[in-house]
């Protein structure tokens, strides 16, 4: 701070001053004989005032007031554009799933509680539901995209944020095609991690199908009222508790109305309801599921047999027969969703699911086998496309995953099936994410274990056989590239 002059007053003190006054005597006359005086008169002498002096009149202080302080101004500076980094959060994906699902143990269709929940508004409750299906389904991006949305609708940045990034480290494409034109997440578009995060908006792509809506039905949830009806008809058919994992409605353009069920059914409660007597079923169904650890076998009693049915009315409830497709010990469905999948002009409906089974460890290593089941189904019931994947886990296992999508890869405006692949060899112990796909050792999944690249097929769409076409073997062209060259 600049020093401030300090101006002086001086106060003025008017003083009095005492003068000498000179007397000077009178001129002598001439000395004459003075006569006799008089007798002399005595008066009393008159009394002297003393008038008391005036007191001195003091001149008032000068105020001076103090200069106003003189700030220098000092130029802002130019601010130098630097890149905005994305946001390191304390908090792991799988560390906020554990937060939002505890407590939660067994959820039937957390994906459509999760929507139930934020149609009323109460974001708090959709982000625990789509974050257990997240738990469920470990590579399906669409989940932690819902749990984004949900907790940017209840302004929680940065639960939207760890969240999205998940959803951007499973499918950075879809997330990036989706995101930036999501009302849910118009708040966090305009954030500054938010473009580095997701990175640059896709350019539109060609018109995959004709004009209309997609699905060009109305597909809904099946209402509480009609599950449970279901369920009641499903239990009847097999004397044992259903338990539905994956349902919808559709109602074609025609106003058709079908609907599809994935469901489950304890390999315990069918044994017993095949019984006479149930106190006796149980003892003996027990005993039978529960396998012997020492020879290697797993318990069964939680197992379940797994089912596909097709419904042909709600009102009233007809049900067709119930396909059998059980894939493991236990079946989580990724999802049951109405599309036009080809682009031909008439919906269908894709069944997506993953089964599991664990052998435990004794003597020999653990062992966890997976299947996942992919299909393509038409409205009618009948399958277009159906791919089941299986695989194992154990120590010093190796494999070749695969993982589906489809887009219009060859540009002729229908959508081709994508099939991609990557080996894997486990040197370890691994967890292995739900989508059974292996991911390099920095996103968690495999831990040191060796990824492979990833290899890519596409399927075209035949129009005519209204089925997806699996490309030929690498020597499956050769040998028809030879039988070419020899005619």
């Amino acid at each position: 701070m600049r020093s401030m002059a300090v101006i002086l007053g001086c106060v003025l003190a008017a003083g009095a001053c005492t003068g000498k006054t000179e007397t000077k005597a009178a001129p002598q006359a001439e000395q004459v004989e003075p006569a006799q005086p008089a007798p002399a008169l005595v008066t009393s002498p008159s009394p002297v005032v003393v008038t008391p002096p005036s007191p001195a009149v003091v001149a008032p202080p000068v105020v001076v007031a103090e200069p106003t302080p003189v700030v220098p101004v000092v130029p802002e500076p130019v601010p130098v554009p630097v890149p905005v980094p994305v946001p390191v959060d304390d908090e792991t994906f799988s560390a906020l799933v554990d937060r939002l699902t505890a407590g939660l143990t067994d959820v039937e269709e957390p994906d459509r509680a999760g929507f139930a929940a934020a149609e009323r508004k109460d974001f708090v409750e959709a982000q625990r539901m789509f974050a257990f299906a997240a738990r469920q389904e470990g590579e399906a991006w669409a989940h932690p995209y819902n749990v984004a949305c949900a907790a940017a609708l209840n302004g929680d940045e940065t639960t939207s944020r760890v969240a999205l990034r998940e959803a951007v480290r499973r499918d950075r494409t879809a997330v990036a095609a989706e995101a930036y034109d999501d009302e849910d997440l118009s708040v966090m578009v305009a954030k500054e991690w938010f473009a580095p995060l997701v990175g640059d908006r896709p350019p539109a792509g060609p018109v995959i199908a004709p004009a209309g809506d997609w699905p060009r039905g109305k597909t809904r949830a099946i209402g509480k009222p009609e599950l449970e009806l279901l369920k009641a008809k499903l239990t009847e058919v097999h004397r044992a508790k259903a338990r539905i994992r994956g349902s919808l409605a559709h109602e074609t353009l025609a106003g058709v109305p079908v609907g599809f069920v994935v469901y489950e059914v304890t390999l315990f409660d069918a044994c017993v309801g095949k019984g006479a007597d149930p106190k006796a079923a149980k003892r003996e169904c027990r005993a039978e599921l529960r396998g012997d650890e020492e020879q290697g076998e797993a318990s069964q009693l939680q197992c379940t047999d797994q089912y596909l049915v097709r419904v042909s009315s709600f009102a009233p409830l007809e049900v067709g027969t119930s396909e059998k497709i059980t894939k493991g010990c236990t079946l989580k469905v990724q999802k049951v969703a109405v599309h036009d999948y080809d682009g031909d002009g008439e919906d269908e409906v894709l069944i997506d699911a993953i089964g599991t089974t664990s052998t435990p460890e004794y003597r020999t290593a653990g062992e966890d086998a997976y299947v996942r089941l992919f299909r393509v189904m038409r409205l009618d019931g009948t399958t277009q496309l159906s791919i089941d994947v299986d695989w194992q886990v154990s120590m010093g296992t190796s494999g070749v995953a695969q993982r589906f999508a489809v887009r219009d890869e060859l540009g002729k405006g229908r959508l081709d099936l994508i099939v991609s692949y990557r080996s894997f060899s486990t040197q370890d112990e691994p967890e292995v994410a739900w989508a059974l796909w292996p991911t390099p050792p920095e996103e968690g999944t495999l831990g040191s274990d060796e990824i492979g690249e990833v290899y890519t097929e596409v399927w075209p769409y035949d129009a005519a056989k209204d089925e997806w076409v699996k490309p030929p073997e690498e020597d499956e062209k050769a040998e028809k590239g030879e039988e070419k060259a020899g005619e």
